[in-house]
């Protein structure tokens, strides 16, 4: 994350310099809406294995305060509107077709889920003109998995 929020800020500066100034810059990121998925690699032992000994409750902590300050951090370079996508079900990505959901992973995930929703409106009350929106990747695949023919999906 720290190295996306550096490539953001080079992206950024290169932005100003086009645009003929910082003010202009400003105006633009205030007006934009910034997309962000978060958390999927990060909770992911597959991709970022974690001590045997850290609760899992510490992880998920951890990560949802790692991920406020990254959006802290884009506010701070001009970002105002953000639409964040909580992760989805990262027991259930497959190695190949057939496969068996990893509950625990899931678990995981749920509860990061559930986590984020209470960290991100911190930032709201101490910068001025933010906003944001979360989309519930996780409730949305649950629904899917619990009924697939309610979406049209057929096996």
């Amino acid at each position: 994350l720290p190295k996306q929020l550096e490539h953001f800020n080079a992206t950024r500066a290169q932005m100003g310099a086009k645009l003929g100034g910082d003010a202009k810059l400003r105006d633009l990121l205030s007006k934009s809406v910034f997309l962000i998925s978060i958390g999927s690699q990060d909770l992911n032992p597959r991709w970022n294995p974690r001590p045997e000994d850290q609760p899992q409750g510490s992880v998920v902590r951890e990560l949802a305060e790692l991920y406020v300050d990254a959006v802290r951090s884009l506010y701070d370079m001009g970002a105002r509107k953000l639409a964040i996508v909580n992760t989805g079900h990262i027991g259930c990505m497959p190695k190949r077709r057939n496969y068996v959901c990893d509950q625990s992973l899931n678990e995981i995930t749920a509860e990061f889920s559930q986590a984020l929703p209470s960290f991100i409106p911190s930032v709201s009350s101490e910068k001025a003109g933010f906003s944001y929106s979360i989309g519930d990747f996780y409730g949305f695949e649950t629904d899917i998995f619990a009924d697939p023919t309610a979406f049209g999906t057929y096996t």
